[in-house]
């Protein structure tokens, strides 16, 4: 089954995406290290049974950009209606399961249900411990900042390998993915994204969809904690651990992640 590719011009940007399959749609917004291509071991299997919709964000992957602030959520809705997609279901990881959060809570009607993957949270605020790389990526941040085969280097030991392990653990072809996909959005420009106020942390008991939570045993606090906000503020959301694994779950170990969500969207 091929993909239909397609570039959606918008002010300051062209977002390329990519439908596959018939059936509901199925969103899919990837991780702040990550492009549309992450998605694809859920696509594979997922377009069996729904119409699925990946796309890169400004910045990210084949989507061009120019430097300045935006709104990722409303992105998103110039993306469906452009497509004639009038409601979804969201499957997010990281910055967009924060994004799927915002969008879920600006635009329900267009919303069927969420599934937030090691997912950030606008409007929470960590205070507890870093992993001793996540200092040295800051130091290296601060002291040069265009040395971004070391700062992609140390964001993927953070965010990929995770705790108590290294890059021997992973499979080698996810490791250079990762690399590959990381390297293009450092590269790129970095456009500010804004979500809507008043923040969705303070609003969660207001998410009327169906919500399940995703995490990986081995990522970092903050991820861990933002999604325990999530599962306690939303209500009746659900949430599934997968053991082993870090901030990318879907990559790691993406049997078990189609099992969970293709489970978790047949009760809709």
């Amino acid at each position: 089954m091929d993909d239909r590719h397609g570039h959606l011009e918008l002010p300051k940007t062209t977002l390329w995406h990519a439908l596959r399959g018939e059936g509901p749609p199925v969103t899919f917004l990837h991780a702040g290290i990550c492009d549309a291509r992450s998605w694809e071991p859920q696509v594979a299997v997922l377009s069996e049974r729904f119409t699925t919709l990946r796309y890169d964000r400004r910045g990210f992957g084949l989507s061009e950009s120019e430097s300045d602030d935006y709104h990722p959520h409303e992105d998103l809705l110039a993306l469906l209606d452009h497509l004639d997609i009038g409601r979804t279901h969201l499957v997010g990881c990281s910055q967009g399961g924060k994004i799927a959060v915002d969008f879920a809570l600006t635009h329900p009607e267009r919303v069927g249900s969420l599934v937030l993957t090691c997912s950030a949270l606008s409007g929470h605020e960590y205070e507890g411990e870093w992993p001793a790389v996540a200092h040295e990526l800051e130091r290296v941040c601060e002291e040069d900042e265009d040395d971004l085969e070391t700062i992609n280097d140390l964001e993927i030991d953070l965010w990929v390998v995770g705790s108590d392990r290294t890059r021997d653990d992973l499979p080698a072809p996810l490791l250079a993915l990762c690399l590959d996909m990381n390297r293009i959005a450092l590269e790129g420009p970095e456009p500010d994204t804004l979500s809507p106020e008043p923040a969705a942390a303070t609003r969660l008991d207001q998410v009327a969809q169906r919500t399940l939570v995703i995490t990986g045993e081995r990522d970092v606090p903050r991820t861990l904690a933002s999604c325990q906000v999530l599962v306690d503020g939303i209500p009746g959301a659900r949430h599934a651990q997968m053991s082993g694994c870090a901030h990318l779950p879907n990559l790691e170990r993406p049997e078990e992640f189609n099992e969970l969500v293709l489970d978790f969207l047949s009760e809709d």
